[in-house]
C-alpha cells in the first residue's frame, strides 16, 4: 500500500487493499512533524476506528503546540504512555480498594464460615470422626463463638466452652476433643491464608493453658470368662457384631480396621489379613489369624474381593459399632458401678484384651507391638499393664530372703557383736 498525501501538510494515508469504510477503501492515517530538530512520523489509526482528516489535522496541531510550549507527553507515543500509566495507576488503586475490602471481609469472617470451609475440605477423616466433630461444633462450639471472627475469639471464650461442657458432665477427653477441633479450624485457616493472627491458648493445664489433663490409658481388660459370656450374648442378637467382637479379641484389630476389611484382604489358607485402612492411613500391615478367628471366617459367605466382610444394611461401610454391643455389655453388668471411663468396657476393650492376654502369656512386647501395629513400643506398654502380675510375683519372691530367722539360730550383728 503506497502512501498518499492529503490536502493537509504533514498528513498522509494509505488505503487498504480490500477493506472498505463506507463507500471508500479504509484509510490508515499518519502525521509527520519536527521533534528536537529531527523528522518524526507517527501512525494515527484507521478511518474505520473513527479517524477523519479533520480529527487527524487537529491532533497534529495539538502535537506541534505541545512541542512549542515544551509540555510533557508531546508525541502520540508519549501521550499513550501517559494514558496507560494513568490507567494502570487507577487499576492498582482499584485493586488496593478491593484487596482492603476483601481483607476486611476475611478479618470479619465468622468462625462458622471457617468451620464450613474446614469441614468440606478434608476428605481423609473417617465418617465417624466427622460426625463426632460436627456434633461437638454444633452443640458446644457454635453457640459460643460461631458468630465471632477468629481474631475476636479470646482465651476467655475458650474457657467458657470448657466450663459449659464440664457443667454438663462431659469428660475431660470430650472437652479436649472439642477444643482441639477449634485449634484445627484455626490451623486450617492459617494454612489456607484466610487468617494470619494468633491461636487462642489451647494447651495442657500443666503448661499453663486451658485443657484438662487426662489419662487415656485403658485399665480394663476382659477375663476369659467375661469374653465368653459377651460372645455368647452377642451371638443371640447379631452374628455380625459377634464376629467382629471375636475378631478383635483374637487378632487385636481396631474397629476401623474391621469395618474396612474386604474379602480380597482375607487369606484363610495362610491365616492372614492385609489391613489397608490402618490408623497410620498411608501404611498397610499384616494381621495373623488363630484357629478361632479362621473358623469364624469360614462360617461367613465369602463375597467378591472388593466387597466388605462386614457391610452395613445398605452394603456400605460401618462407621461405628452397633448398640447391640453396648446392650450386651449392659445386660452382663460389665460396667455396673464403673464410673471411671478407663475401666469401662467398650469395643476397644476387645483389642486391649487381646494385647493383655498376649502379655499375660509372656509374649515379648516387641511381638505384641508388631501384631497391634504400633509405631512405638511405649504405646504397646500402655496395653500391657497386666504385666504387673509378674512384678507382684517378683516381690513375693523376696519373702524367701527376708523371712525371720529360726528361733534357735544365732544372729550375727553387722558390727560383729551379738
Amino acid at each position: 500500500m503506497a502512501w498518499i498525501k492529503s490536502k493537509f501538510p504533514g498528513i498522509r494515508y494509505r488505503e487498504h487493499d480490500t477493506r472498505k469504510h463506507g463507500l471508500n477503501l479504509d484509510r490508515y492515517f499518519s502525521v509527520r512533524y519536527k521533534l528536537d530538530g529531527k523528522d518524526k512520523e507517527e501512525g494515527i489509526g484507521w478511518a474505520s476506528e473513527g479517524w477523519t482528516l479533520g480529527k487527524v489535522n487537529e491532533t497534529l496541531a495539538d502535537i506541534k503546540r505541545r512541542i512549542r510550549e515544551g509540555k510533557d507527553a508531546r508525541t502520540l507515543a508519549e501521550q499513550r504512555q501517559k494514558a496507560e500509566a494513568k490507567r494502570q495507576k487507577e487499576i492498582e488503586a482499584q485493586k488496593a480498594v478491593e484487596a482492603a475490602a476483601a481483607a476486611e471481609a476475611l478479618a470479619n469472617k465468622p468462625f462458622s464460615d471457617h468451620w464450613n470451609d474446614y469441614f468440606k475440605a478434608d476428605s481423609s477423616k473417617k465418617p465417624a470422626t466427622w460426625l463426632t466433630e460436627e456434633g461437638l461444633y454444633k452443640k458446644w462450639i457454635k453457640p459460643v463463638v460461631g458468630k465471632m471472627s477468629l481474631s475476636q475469639i479470646t482465651d476467655l471464650n475458650i474457657e467458657a466452652i470448657k466450663r459449659k461442657m464440664k457443667k454438663a458432665g462431659k469428660s475431660d477427653r470430650t472437652v479436649e476433643y472439642a477444643l482441639q477441633v477449634i485449634r484445627q479450624v484455626y490451623r486450617f485457616a492459617i494454612k489456607n491464608k484466610s487468617y494470619s493472627g494468633d491461636i487462642p491458648a489451647i494447651r495442657k493445664r500443666k503448661t499453663g493453658g486451658l485443657l484438662p489433663e487426662y489419662d487415656n490409658r485403658k485399665r480394663r481388660y476382659l477375663t476369659r470368662t467375661e469374653a465368653d459370656a459377651l460372645l455368647t450374648e452377642l451371638k443371640k442378637h447379631s452374628k455380625d457384631v459377634h464376629d467382629m467382637t471375636l475378631l478383635s479379641l483374637n487378632a487385636g484389630l481396631r474397629a476401623g480396621e474391621i469395618f474396612s476389611l474386604t474379602w480380597g484382604c482375607v487369606d484363610l489358607e495362610r491365616g492372614r489379613l492385609t489391613l489397608l485402612d490402618t490408623k497410620s492411613k498411608n501404611e498397610t500391615r499384616t494381621a495373623f489369624l488363630n484357629d478361632t478367628a479362621k473358623a469364624m471366617f469360614q462360617t461367613r459367605t465369602r463375597g467378591k474381593n472388593n466387597e466388605l466382610v462386614f457391610p452395613n444394611t445398605r452394603g456400605g461401610k460401618i462407621i461405628q459399632i452397633s448398640d447391640t454391643f453396648n446392650n450386651a455389655v449392659a445386660k452382663l453388668g460389665l460396667n455396673d458401678d464403673v464410673t471411671d471411663r478407663r475401666f469401662k468396657v467398650t469395643f476397644h476393650t476387645c483389642r486391649h484384651t487381646a494385647a493383655s492376654w498376649m502379655v499375660e502369656n509372656k509374649t515379648p512386647l516387641y511381638f505384641v507391638k508388631e501384631i497391634l501395629g504400633h509405631k512405638n513400643i511405649t504405646t504397646t506398654e500402655r496395653y500391657s499393664h497386666n504385666i504387673e502380675s509378674n512384678l507382684e510375683a517378683a516381690i513375693k519372691a523376696l519373702d524367701i530372703t527376708t523371712a525371720p530367722a529360726d528361733k534357735g539360730a544365732e544372729v550375727i550383728e553387722m558390727n560383729g557383736t551379738k
